[in-house]
């Protein structure tokens, strides 16, 4: 089959004309045009159908249209199938393609029962998840992930709320939240140890001391030494402060 004809079966099924009616049609002297432009008797595109698209095919898009269409004259077009016909017919809606200022939507206001039809209501109520629904993929509470910094994060509630493990096993063993401008460190530097002699609580001044000062070790001991250095250092700041 040529690509031409191919083309024609094509179009003659998205405007729901039997090819063979399309191709008499042309060996009878029509052009390709009216071929299309006739109406079939006795198929959906009714001459009732025509004059109303006729009537009311400017200024509104294809949803638009097929909506009044299926309201008026109890059909139930698609808006491909109306796309389709105003190409055969060459209908120029003049929409641009994008809304003018103070448009004002043709489904403002309306619920959805209002505009749409029932199969495509149908069809648009089956996506919805119920409420409280969690997908497939969901992670359960407690679920503990490793993440590239080096911390391990543990999942604390179904909205999707995380905590760093070792400020959750602090709390838990001191029975109390860790106060505002304080954090826990890993005296080691390993941050898998999660043993309590190896959680320290220092305050973010001191933190920022350690680190700037590389007071740091392996050696919990050594560490514990530079939080004193990094505390001293921390003090003599804020009295030159103030």
């Amino acid at each position: 089959m040529s690509r031409k004809k191919t083309e024609m079966r094509i179009r003659a099924e998205a405007a729901g004309i039997k090819y063979a009616t399309i191709y008499n049609r042309i060996q009878s002297g029509m052009s390709v045009d009216e071929a299309f432009m006739t109406p079939v008797r006795g198929s959906r595109w009714s001459k009732k159908v025509h004059d109303f698209i006729y009537e009311h095919y400017q200024g509104i898009d294809n949803q638009e249209l097929a909506s009044l269409i299926n309201k008026k004259l109890g059909t139930n077009f698609t808006r491909e199938q109306i796309k389709v016909y105003k190409n055969n017919h060459h209908l120029d809606s003049g929409l641009t393609g994008h809304y003018s200022k103070g448009h004002v939507p043709a489904n403002k206001g309306k619920k959805l029962e209002e505009f749409m039809e029932s199969k495509t209501l149908e069809l648009f109520k089956s996506n919805f998840y119920p409420k409280g629904h969690s997908p497939h993929n969901t992670l359960p509470i407690g679920t503990e992930i490793l993440r590239p910094d080096g911390y391990t994060w543990v999942k604390i509630s179904g909205k999707n709320q995380w905590r760093q493990k070792h400020r959750i096993l602090f709390e838990t063993y001191h029975g109390s939240k860790i106060p505002a401008g304080k954090c826990v460190t890993f005296l080691d530097g390993d941050r898998q140890n999660f043993t309590m002699e190896n959680l320290a609580l220092i305050s973010k001044d001191e933190n920022k001391y350690l680190n700037k000062m590389g007071l740091r070790f392996k050696d919990k001991n050594m560490t514990n030494t530079g939080i004193a250095l990094a505390r001293l250092k921390s003090t003599i700041a804020k009295k030159e402060r103030s």
